[in-house]
């Protein structure tokens, strides 16, 4: 190889590698100064529960009938009316009834994103609508708008709800800040957005009994409704708040470092409660968060 072949070629691997330190800095100054959509915070997560005993992965689920397979898309919670139809919400904003006989129906239209429902005493569907707020559906399928704020904020992210004995809604606004289009935001800030709140049937009346949530989802009721539970997604915990007795008012923590994100939970108004975890803990959101930038 020649003595001019060979300063060419260091010319061109210099050429190279300061196209790459170039490429670099222009990133990193990209990276640093771009604006986030977000202000995290550190946190540092607590260690999971192992998975073993009653924690232990099993194929139990294998054995659950499959309904509407393939003809329902994002049923985030579902509801039984008195006569056995199960109806669920959709990604498009629909509501949808499944007959016992397997025949499914548009049961109603909200145009925005039901998540949690429930019928009240009166046939009533009552549902959190993400983008609606809380709303009312009759039998026959017409819509009534409970609520889109409380205390002065917006509803932003209406998500989950029980309702008590005596006409009385809690439910969840899961994110005051992000939206249900933007709920990894909500994760990845490690900062409290959710609140829990109630609406009384009778009155009309709304209150925050909760606020500064991380990521407050599923909402339910104990035994005897002296207390009520809700999820702290991104904080891998379950809340109780009191609604009666010597603690009324207060809250404290019923579960604590959960192996997976709790999303809905249920009551069988017998003393047990039935949590879903839609996936378990994610070791690099794990890793990340004690690093926010």
């Amino acid at each position: 190889m020649s003595t001019s072949n060979v300063k060419k070629g260091e010319v061109g691997l210099k050429t190279l590698i300061f196209s790459i330190i170039t490429f670099l800095a222009v990133l990193i100054i990209i990276i640093v100064f771009q604006p986030s959509p977000i202000s995290p915070v550190a946190y540092s997560p607590s260690e999971p529960q192992e998975l073993i005993g009653v924690l232990a992965p099993n194929n139990l689920l294998q054995n659950a009938q499959l309904l509407a397979l393939g003809q329902i898309n994002g049923p985030e919670e579902v509801a039984v009316d008195s006569q056995g139809r199960v109806y669920g919400g959709t990604q498009d904003g629909k509501i949808m009834m499944l007959t016992p006989d397997g025949k499914l129906d548009v049961f109603a239209e909200t145009h925005g994103r039901p998540l949690g429902m429930q019928f009240d005493v009166n046939e009533n569907l009552i549902v959190c609508d993400a983008d609606k707020g809380l709303l009312s559906i009759n039998p026959q399928g017409k819509i009534t708008v409970l609520a889109t704020s409380a205390n002065g904020v917006p509803l932003n992210f209406t998500d989950a709800l029980d309702i008590s004995s005596d006409g009385i809604i809690y439910f969840t606004d899961a994110s005051a800040k992000y939206g249900q289009s933007e709920y990894l935001y909500d994760l990845l800030e490690s900062k409290p957005h959710g609140r829990l709140l109630s609406y009384d049937l009778a009155t009309g009346q709304i209150k925050r009994l909760l606020k500064n949530l991380y990521f407050a989802n599923g909402v339910a009721l104990s035994q005897h409704e002296d207390f009520v539970l809700v999820n702290e997604t991104y904080r891998y915990r379950i809340v109780r708040y009191w609604l009666k007795g010597p603690k009324a008012g207060t809250h404290d923590i019923f579960i604590d470092s959960l192996p997976g994100f709790p999303d809905n939970i249920s009551s069988n108004g017998k003393g047990t409660f039935w949590l879903a975890l839609f996936t378990v803990r994610n070791k690099a959101v794990d890793t990340l968060h004690p690093s926010p930038f």
